[in-house]
């Protein structure tokens, strides 16, 4: 999955947003809006690639309930770093290489989409 692949799944599954009224099409194909008050409708919504519109996903699939990320090292055979999400409590690992994008992989994960 892409990473735009990856936003526009987001904004339907995590932010509820109907496409339909947030998408138009440039050369290199769609191209989400930030609606919905997020500011200026031509700022485009790209949430593994935009930390303040990754907390916004992990905030509103928070729910209220205690939300974490980290930088984390697993030693060993498989030995992996990077970016991992709690969310109350419970850890979403995606060792992904930027923490936007590790939110929205564990927000997806959280909403039992994968």
């Amino acid at each position: 999955m892409t990473l735009d692949e990856m936003d526009r799944l987001v904004a339907e599954k995590i932010m509820g947003w109907d496409l339909a009224q947030k998408t138009t099409y440039g050369t290199d194909g769609p191209i989400i809006l930030a609606f919905e008050g997020r500011g200026d409708p031509t700022l485009f919504w790209k949430p593994t690639r935009d930390i303040k519109q990754a907390w916004e996903v992990l905030e509103s699939v928070a729910e209220g309930k205690q939300h974490q990320v980290s930088y984390d090292f697993l030693y060993g055979v498989n030995e992996r770093t990077g970016y991992n999400v709690s969310i109350d409590r419970i850890w979403y690992e995606s060792f992904s290489p930027t923490a936007p994008l590790a939110i929205c992989i564990a927000a997806l994960k959280a909403k039992g989409i994968s």
